[in-house]
């Protein structure tokens, strides 16, 4: 923006458009056998901890959303849960704020509550057999600073227990990890919150068979197949209410719908967002015409980016 007059250009800050401009899921289905319903699986330990509800709120819980958003976004982003945008007709404060605060010591109750003990030296937690929680797992670096963000998230987690070791790998890689169930926790950027494509897909408030997030690839499978492919496992009753919900609104636009998937969203924390609705720089040529203000536009998948604009009635002033 100092470089503006002398470059010839203005700056627009749009809104991002996304609930949360980086989200986190941790794998239920880590290895899950296809074709074998949920409820006879054999056991597995990081399965039962991340399907732990307990477990996702506190992680939700450790992480200080005001520090992210000061120190990446310079405070102009908004801490909250993943959730749609306030604009949607199915946004309601408490979905933002559930779990969305900062507290460190309530994770900890938490994790405790659980019997994830500390190691001798207080400084990792154990998994159920006695292992240290390390977790490994690979992001794709897009349209968000997800390294940067996820790089305090490590520390947040470290300081409850939980250490993430991570790589940025390129998304063709990872799509095959994601898809053959390989990763056990995904990341991704929060977008489809906005009622354009709120409930078009599953994605982050129900389990979806993409390579975006990770939390249920296999019931997600069985959803797309309806129930009739072998590398897919068949959900427990409150994921297949997810779809029911689902179904429903695709069909009907009902917004009771969204609302009680949002509902189910604030209180399972399916997927763990940190802050939304953060503002990104468009930089505009300064005789290009015929562009809305700042406040009218959205910079998100949902609406193509800038073509709601109707960049073909753009000009160039002339002189």
């Amino acid at each position: 923006m100092e470089a503006a007059e002398k470059g010839g250009y203005r700056v627009l800050l749009a809104k991002s458009g996304k609930g949360s401009e980086v989200v986190y899921n941790f794998n239920m289905n880590w290895n899950m056998e296809p074709g074998v319903p949920t409820s006879e699986q054999k056991p597995d330990m990081m399965r039962e901890v991340f399907s732990d509800v307990r477990f996702r709120r506190a992680m939700s819980l450790a992480i200080n959303r005001e520090e992210i958003n000061g120190i990446i976004y310079y405070g102009h982003a908004t801490p909250r849960q993943m959730t749609v945008i306030p604009t949607s007709r199915c946004f309601k404060p408490e979905f933002a704020d559930a779990y969305a605060e900062y507290d460190p010591d309530r994770a900890n109750a938490l994790l405790d509550e659980m019997g994830l003990e500390w190691d001798e030296d207080h400084e990792l937690r154990l998994w159920p057999d006695g292992t240290p929680m390390k977790i490994a797992w690979d992001f794709f670096e897009t349209e968000t600073p997800k390294g940067p963000v996820t790089e305090l998230v490590r520390e947040y987690w470290r300081e409850v227990g939980v250490e993430m070791n991570y790589k940025s790998i390129t998304r063709d890689l990872l799509g095959e990890k994601i898809l053959a169930n390989k990763e056990p926790i995904s990341l991704w950027h929060g977008d489809e919150t906005t009622d354009v494509l709120f409930m078009s897909r599953p994605k982050f408030f129900a389990p979806v068979d993409s390579d975006e997030s990770c939390w249920g690839i296999l019931w997600g499978r069985w959803h797309e197949a309806e129930g009739e492919s072998e590398e897919a496992v068949e959900p427990p009753p409150e994921i297949k209410e997810l779809y029911e919900w689902l179904d429903k609104y695709k069909l009907t636009r009902d917004k009771e719908w969204g609302i009680k998937t949002l509902e189910s969203q604030a209180e399972n924390v399916w997927t763990i967002g940190t802050v939304g609705n953060a503002p990104h720089p468009i930089i505009v040529n300064k005789n290009l015409r015929n562009i809305p203000p700042a406040e009218q536009l959205y910079w998100t998948w949902d609406s193509l980016w800038l073509f709601p604009t109707f960049p073909a009635q753009w000009y160039f002033k002339k002189g």
